[in-house]
């Protein structure tokens, strides 16, 4: 992840984007998408189903990111630094 991190760090630089990077948005989508891509991979899931399964991921996922944040947390300079963990309630959320 220190890798990824980085780069991604080093696009945005490239881009004139140097405040863009946040820590907790991006390690959040990171193991959303990690853990959704292995519950797809058990039942052995196509791209397309991935997709249909997940449209709370990939079609509004900063929306979807908020729903697990305090919106006091996400505007933190802490949250954008290091990654911290969802501070809405219900959690852990029931499983799909």
């Amino acid at each position: 992840m220190i890798n990824f991190r980085d780069n991604l760090k080093l696009y945005a630089h490239r881009h004139g984007k140097d405040g863009l990077y946040h820590e907790t948005i991006t390690f959040a989508f990171m193991l959303l998408i990690h853990e959704r891509m292995q519950r797809a991979a058990e039942n052995h899931a196509v791209w397309e189903d991935f997709v249909r399964a997940n449209a709370d991921l990939i079609g509004n996922g900063k929306a979807f990111i908020r729903s697990l944040y305090k919106e006091q947390t996400l505007a933190s300079d802490k949250a954008r630094d290091t990654f911290l963990l969802p501070d809405k309630l219900p959690w852990p959320w029931p499983k799909k």
